[in-house]
Parts: structure tokens; sequence; C-alpha cells
């Protein structure tokens, strides 16, 4: 999804986990590498974490770079 200047894009880690438990926030500039990543596909990811998780709300991580990805070429 995108908002304003950044795009995020929602993790979730585990199978049985109904909503995301991530919510990873990119530069706009990196958009069309990041929503080129496929549903289900592997992502590893380096960022900050500026909010914990809590009360079923997710982790966030800001300024966030893709180390490796399935990405497809679609």
């Amino acid at each position: 999804m995108e908002d304003g200047g950044v795009v995020k894009v929602k993790i979730r880690h585990l199978p049985y986990t109904e909503e995301y438990d991530v919510l990873l926030v990119f530069d706009a500039e990196k958009g069309d590498k990041v929503l080129r990543i496929v549903e289900g596909g592997y992502v590893t990811y380096t960022g900050i974490l500026t909010k914990m998780r809590s009360n079923g709300s997710p982790y966030v991580l800001e300024g966030i770079a893709i180390e490796s990805a399935q990405i497809t070429s679609d």
C-alpha cells in the first residue's frame, strides 16, 4: 500500500497469524522494487525498529533495505 511519500508492506511471519505482525515502511523511491514482491515469497530485510508489538499491533520498521527477495519479473 502507498501512503504519501512512503510505501508500506504488511508482513506475516507465522503462517497461523491472521493479521500481519510486521509493517515495513519504505521510501517512495524504492516503491517499484518493493511492489514486485510476491505474496508468499521470502524476503530478507533490515530496518530500524520504530514501534514494538503490543496488544495485537504490529512491529513497525522504517528505513528498510531489502537484502534479498523472490521478485517476479512482471
